[in-house]
């Protein structure tokens, strides 16, 4: 088993795209390996978007969360998820030509994202051992 960390706006858009797939209920999958601490972020998170804006963007920007990855197929299937935001970023960035603002903010969270995804396919997934 090993320990991946993401800032958490990363882990917020990663566990979005879970909760969206139409398989996100199998049981040893991915979603629910992370819900726990999916869902104790998400809480922390509505709760400052409630009452602290400033509290809400340090949690999301710069505090990380880690979660524990004991299957390959975890890994796999978060990149696989990423991906697709990826995918569906770059539509967003192309749609966005007339906002430079918004275009500007795309382009960051996809360069970030895809950094991301190249750190999680250099981790060897020999090095998570099945439960």
């Amino acid at each position: 088993m090993i320990e991946i960390e993401f800032v958490v706006w990363e882990f917020v858009r990663l566990m979005v795209a879970l909760e969206d797939a139409k398989d996100r209920n199998l049981p040893g999958g991915v979603y629910a390996a992370w819900q726990a601490p999916w869902q104790e972020i998400d809480n922390r998170l509505t709760k400052l978007g409630g009452s602290d804006a400033e509290g809400f963007a340090q949690l999301m920007m710069n505090q990380t969360i880690s979660v524990s990855c004991g299957r390959p197929q975890h890994l796999s299937d978060a990149i696989d998820a990423l991906e697709n935001v990826i995918d569906a970023l770059k539509v967003d960035i192309a749609h966005a030509k007339d906002d430079a603002e918004q275009e500007a903010e795309l382009s960051f969270e996809l360069a970030e994202l895809v950094e991301l995804v190249d750190r999680l396919r250099a981790i060897d997934p020999a090095m998570i051992s099945d439960d």
